[in-house]
């Protein structure tokens, strides 16, 4: 079989995959979605018979017998092993640790701490309480699936250099394409205009004029480029969704208890860096909310809630800004429990009502679960999502109500590396703040500036927000105290801790940045979130507003 057909075999069975996977919850599978996991699973078998690939034909014609048995259950086992089969055409077999940590059954931590003995994975994982017997046999049997497969590539091979790929639509490679003929002839008028310099041609303000109006040309162009290239990294987030409706059913499954899970914003599209990392945080989150949010049965009947608990996954765009919650209707966080807790092991906290209790779940060592399991309840894993959250330079919040569910909302930029930043000076040196936090800038008079105990405040907009001198959060042997007098320019960020005034030097102006990771001298100053280089080779530090308010 030639190399292109292949390739396109492997193209085809991966989209038809997704295709099923995306309409396969919440059970039971009603008898529209079945029609599109039976068209999916008829477009594998077809591919199948066409490569003679036989294992996978066999595995698409049992998925499919259950599709007319109405047998749900059976049905997802099937697909289930469809989809171990496919990785392992993909991508080559995996170890029992790699499949579950892929499937949330783990840690990365329990896996690394596991590795540390000599004994083997899967037994030791079972004696540790960390996975049971059950999951332990359906990776064993994974990975019997993965490694038939891996034997088939020698005769179906997909990449033998390992290059990663990406789908990108068709239509972003058109426009980039025009986008790179505009930027021809833009090159060209500015060689035609330096020929008339040199032979001094023409009227020179004219030639000047000419050029100035191509710069900008040149600057849309660039403009353009830039976000056509980060267009070709965006994903949509579906991936992402697709792998936790497997997770909260083997949850449902092993804690006997009902749960639907609903996602929504499939469409929305992130960077594909961002959405590899956001897997485990998102998989911590989901199976607490399955572990230790969602009631049994019996407790929800009891409570007068619906048998049938409900996690629902959200992905929204705000800005340039990705939101996505997690929202389960189970039990709540007891406060009492948490402020009890969060004394024992050290953290303050004034009183079970004190708002900013809720953050403390994002600490270390902070559970409130009665027991610990092997889906969670060792205080570890939150602690993990805050710090992975915060390295791609977003946000992570929680609200609770006992006895009605939870919600936890993150916020992660769309994309990494380029930001448009509004540039300000403090004490002659510069500074950058993203636009994404800026709500608005201002010249204001330092007799608004209010004093609040040893706190400046000022009144904006009908509500009494913090302000703070850029240069005392710099240098703590400042005073963080102004003139009378005189007039100051002052910055308005929104961050998820609310709103804040940030008093600088100047404004300088708005400029699109390359950001680069904090340098190693400098990382532990964290209101620092990158830095960048400016066109004259000095260095640009960028500003972190949620630490700038904490």
């Amino acid at each position: 079989i030639p190399a292109e057909a292949r390739t396109v075999f492997m193209e085809q069975i991966i989209q038809y995959i997704e295709m099923v996977c995306s309409v396969i919850n919440p059970l039971p599978i009603d008898e529209k979605r079945k029609k599109v996991i039976e068209r999916g699973l008829t477009g594998i078998l077809k591919a199948s018979e066409y490569i003679n690939l036989k294992t996978l034909l066999i595995l698409a014609n049992k998925a499919i017998s259950n599709v007319f048995k109405n047998n749900d259950e059976e049905l997802i086992k099937a697909i289930d092993d469809i989809c171990s089969f496919i990785k392992g055409l993909e991508k080559g077999s995996q170890r029992i640790g790699e499949i579950l940590v892929d499937e949330g059954k783990i840690t990365k931590e329990d896996l690394e701490e596991t590795l540390d003995r000599q004994k083997p994975i899967g037994e030791m994982l079972v004696e540790s309480g960390k996975v049971s017997k059950e999951d332990l046999d359906e990776a064993l049997k994974k990975q019997d699936l993965m490694d038939t497969a891996k034997q088939l590539q020698v005769d179906i091979p997909i990449s033998s250099d390992k290059i990663q790929t990406m789908k990108i639509n068709e239509d972003k490679i058109i426009q980039f394409t025009n986008i790179v003929g505009e930027l021809l002839i833009a090159r060209n008028a500015y060689e035609y205009h330096l020929t008339r310099l040199e032979r001094s041609q023409g009227d020179i303000k004219e030639i000047n004029r000419a050029l100035k109006e191509n710069l900008r040309l040149f600057s849309r162009l660039t403009n353009d480029i830039h976000h056509g290239v980060i267009s070709f990294r965006m994903v949509p987030i579906r991936g992402i969704f697709q792998k936790f409706t497997r997770v909260v059913r083997d949850i449902s499954r092993k804690q006997k208890k009902l749960i639907d899970l609903i996602t929504d914003g499939h469409d929305v599209e992130i960077d594909k860096k961002i959405a590899d990392i956001l897997s485990d945080p998102l998989i911590h989150i989901i199976r607490n909310a399955c572990d230790h949010g969602i009631e049994t049965p019996k407790e929800r009947l009891l409570a007068k809630k619906p048998e049938k608990g409900t996690v629902i996954l959200r992905a929204y765009k705000e800005g340039r800004h990705i939101f996505i919650t997690v929202i389960d209707d189970g039990k709540g966080i007891n406060r009492q429990k948490l402020y009890e807790k969060a004394k024992l092991v050290g953290f303050p906290a004034t009183s079970p009502s004190d708002p900013a209790l809720l953050d403390l779940i994002f600490k270390a060592g902070v559970s409130t679960a009665k027991e610990i399991t092997d889906i969670s309840g060792r205080g570890v894993g939150m602690d993990v999502v805050k710090t992975t959250i915060t390295q791609l330079g977003g946000t992570a919040k929680v609200n609770s109500e006992e006895g009605k569910g939870t919600q936890i909302t993150l916020s992660i930029p769309m994309s990494l590396g380029i930001d448009t930043a509004l540039l300000v000076e403090t004490e002659g040196l510069s500074y950058a703040i993203s636009l994404s936090y800026i709500v608005e800038t201002l010249k204001i008079s330092s007799e608004k500036i209010r004093k609040a105990g040893n706190t400046m405040v000022f009144h904006y907009r009908n509500q009494v927000i913090p302000a703070e001198k850029l240069d005392s959060l710099l240098n703590k042997t400042k005073t963080n105290r102004t003139e009378s007098g005189k007039e100051l320019s002052m910055v308005i960020l929104n961050t998820s801790r609310g709103k804040m005034g940030l008093i600088i030097d100047r404004f300088d102006k708005n400029m699109e940045i390359a950001i680069k990771p904090v340098p190693s001298a400098l990382a532990q100053i964290n209101i620092f979130s990158g830095v960048s280089i400016m066109g004259d080779g000095k260095i640009l530090l960028v500003l972190n507003p949620e630490k700038l308010i904490s």
